[in-house]
């Protein structure tokens, strides 16, 4: 029998041409034989176009440090310079909070010189109203008076707000009833707002045993620095006792208070007649 053929060997012995070993190679060893002279061209001639078209990996892999290369920056256009924007105006609201930053230390400044002089007030004007005082203690509380109302704070009367409050006479340049003068005599002054009824008041004047109650009614006039009033009745005791009760003709006693100063326990105001009146809260 005979003995079979060896395998035919991919490689001759002895040396040989790149050409003829890889005529006998199979396809996939042509491939990678190909592959080989690809490479080494590329490596004889990095920079050639053909190379760098084909192979860009190839390009970056040589940068010096092995980082790739920066890419060109693309060539843009300059930006057309923007038109200034107006200035918006402030809001509104935001303005208002920058008024009250700035106002609220001066309303503190004004609240400040008020408390002062309302005590210059009740100091200068003694226990009597300011019957008992001479022609120039009367000017300084008039001063301080006139002082006062320079403040300009805002007066806003509600009639419903006194209701349930008593108040008392601290000066008064009238000598009628309602000033507490009977004769050589100085009768203590109250005006009272009752709680269950809003819109009325008692000028209550006593002297001993003896008191007088001038009652009225009252209601927010014009301008919110008025307030209209009009009497209705004038009773007179003794003790618990009744002595004398007087009703007036509707319509027939009517006045009004003009306010230049009210606060939380001060007020001050003139009467239909000009007199001047200076009441604290009780």
């Amino acid at each position: 029998m005979q003995a079979a053929a060896p395998a035919r060997a991919h490689r001759v012995a002895g040396p040989a041409s790149a050409s003829a070993w890889t005529r006998r190679a199979p396809s996939s060893s042509r491939r990678a034989a190909r592959a080989l002279r690809h490479r080494a061209a590329a490596a004889r001639a990095p920079h050639h176009p053909r190379n760098d078209a084909r192979a860009p990996h190839r390009r970056q892999l040589s940068a010096p440090g092995g980082a790739p290369p920066a890419r060109p920056a693309a060539e843009t256009r300059p930006a057309a310079p923007r038109p200034p924007r107006p200035a918006a105006p402030r809001p509104p609201r935001r303005a208002r909070r920058v008024a009250a930053r700035g106002a609220a230390p001066a309303a503190q400044a004004a609240a400040a010189a008020a408390a002062g002089l309302k005590a210059d007030i009740v100091r200068l004007s003694g226990g009597r109203y300011g019957h008992d005082l001479d022609a120039g203690a009367r000017a300084a509380v008039l001063a301080k008076v006139a002082e006062l109302e320079r403040l300009a704070l805002p007066v806003a009367v509600s009639v419903d707000a006194l209701a349930g409050t008593t108040w008392a006479t601290v000066f008064t340049t009238s000598d009628g009833a309602s000033s507490g003068k009977v004769g050589p005599f100085v009768a203590e002054v109250r005006q009272e707002f009752p709680a269950g009824a809003p819109g009325t008041y008692v000028n209550v004047s006593r002297l001993g045993l003896v008191s007088a109650a001038l009652r009225g009614e009252c209601r927010a006039g014009e301008g919110g620095d008025l307030i209209d009033l009009e009497f209705k009745d004038l009773a007179l005791r003794v003790g618990p006792l009744r002595a004398a009760h007087k009703e007036f003709a509707p319509g027939s006693m009517r006045g009004h208070w003009r306010i230049t100063f009210a606060d939380a326990d001060f007020r001050v105001f003139y009467s239909n007649k000009g007199n001047l009146f200076v009441l604290r809260r009780l």
